[in-house]
Parts: C-alpha cells; structure tokens; sequence
C-alpha cells in the first residue's frame, strides 16, 4: 500500500445515494381556503410545494411518482397558474413593485 505525500489527494467517486424525502402523501385543499403545510425542518415541505407548481420534473436524478389531480384531471406547470399561486420562500422582489 501506498502511503500518500502531504500534497497528494485521494478521491474516491461514492455511488448515488438515493433518499426518499417524500412518501404516500395524499390530501385535498379545498377551494377558497387558507391551507398551511406545517411540520419539522426537513420534513419535506418545500419539496411538496415544488413537486406541487411543477417546479421539480422527473429527471435522471429525480424520480416523482404518482399523480397530481386538480378537480381529478392531471395538470402541468402551464396549467397551475391557472388556479394557483406559489412565491418561493427565497423570492427577490422590488421595493418598487405593488402586487397590482
């Protein structure tokens, strides 16, 4: 075995590691109400609400299964703004803008 040098770097390539961060999630949000998605820090929230706008797609990474109705029809992220609203919680506005 070869001991390294004080300058040499050993790097070791680790494989994926997959993670389920969400799972059998199920609920409805009724119309014209104020819903609130509360829990732990890093329970999953935020991903919810990304997978949910459409913001996250299933990519090589990401694998997102099952199905996201609104009034029981699947929708996209073109469809979404038509019922729905998301401001992500890092969102840069102007001072200078007014929500009209």
């Amino acid at each position: 075995m070869e001991i390294p040098d004080e300058h040499s770097t050993i790097c070791k390539r680790l494989p994926p590691i997959k993670k389920e961060i969400l799972r059998d999630i199920t609920g409805i949000i009724p119309h014209g109400k104020v819903t609130a998605i509360m829990g732990a820090s890093g329970a999953g929230k935020t991903s919810l609400l990304n997978i949910m706008a459409c913001r996250i797609e299933k990519s090589g990474t990401i694998d997102i299964q099952g199905n996201l109705l609104v009034n029981g029809k699947p929708y996209n992220f073109n469809k979404f703004g038509d019922f729905a609203n998301y401001v992500m919680q890092t969102d840069i506005l102007m001072q200078t803008l007014t929500v009209r």
